[in-house]
């Protein structure tokens, strides 16, 4: 059986500004993040609470600051 991918991540994460509300500020981000780390005059901070970690985002954030794609790490207590 072959699988259908119509669109690439990037595409996806691109369509997502014209999909609803949600979506639409998951696009916006992904904009701004990708403007971010391509540019390296930017010190980009990266900031969440502490839920995210046992929400099993773990392992993204370790890599973003394992691949040096975030300068500052802000995140709370818990």
């Amino acid at each position: 059986m072959q699988v259908y991918d119509p669109l690439s991540f990037d595409d996806y994460i691109k369509n997502l500004e014209k999909i609803g509300f949600q979506s639409t500020e998951t696009g916006k981000a992904a904009f701004l993040l990708e403007k971010m780390l391509n540019d390296k005059e930017i010190l980009t901070f990266f900031s969440f609470t502490a839920n995210l970690v046992a929400s099993g985002l773990r392992g993204f954030i370790a890599k973003l600051a394992k691949e040096k794609k975030i300068d500052v790490i802000i995140t709370t207590a818990g």
